[in-house]
């Protein structure tokens, strides 16, 4: 798997992208199944698998008061994607200034000048811009004027809760690892240098 750490400073040019957004804390079972629909759709029109992640976490930078543990660090996160079958990973370095941009900014910033997707997918609480103000009717409304369509993932359950990094972070601190790990769809793991 290909991985662009900024995509403000490099090149990006694939043909057929199939893009996945999100932070991705966890790659729950959620998450890998947005991700499967894009490997999918991309396999069928001979495209490219690309998902864009973000880093740090948007709450590290924008909240730093709230003390959230991460599911997972950034290089597992890549490894995992890498295993589903991603063929590009964009990361996109989330700072202050970055959370500045409107949803328009985003889009025509990062989507439309330097992806160039044919096919976005995203999950159905998917907000983006400043202030989270961007939703999905938005999203689709601009992918209409360039081209791209929005594809939305509907929630997932398990163990009758929205499967979410949130439940699982509740779950892994409450010592419920047998259920955390059916919401991952893997073992509850670290990845560390012993």
């Amino acid at each position: 798997m290909k991985v662009i750490r900024d995509p403000a400073q490099n090149k990006i040019n694939f043909r057929n992208v199939v893009l996945a957004i999100g932070v991705f804390d966890g790659l729950h079972r959620g998450h890998q199944q947005l991700i499967k629909k894009v490997i999918a759709r991309a396999r069928k029109i001979k495209g490219t698998a690309m998902v864009m992640t973000f880093w740090p976490h948007p709450v590290h930078v924008l909240k730093p008061e709230i003390r959230l543990p991460l599911l997972v660090s950034l290089e597992h996160r890549l490894r995992i994607m890498e295993d589903l079958g991603v063929d590009v990973c964009v990361v996109v370095p989330f700072t202050f200034q970055f959370s500045q941009l409107s949803p328009k900014e985003f889009i025509e910033n990062y989507l439309v000048r330097k992806i160039k997707p044919v096919e976005v997918f995203v999950g159905y609480d998917f907000r983006f811009g400043h202030d989270r103000s961007g939703g999905l009717d938005l999203f689709q409304q601009e992918g209409k004027l360039f081209g791209f369509k929005v594809n939305i993932l509907h929630a997932i359950k398990g163990e009758h809760h929205v499967i979410s990094s949130t439940r699982i972070r509740e779950l892994i601190s409450c010592g419920e690892l047998g259920k955390a790990s059916r919401l991952l769809g893997r073992t509850v793991s670290l990845m560390r240098t012993v």
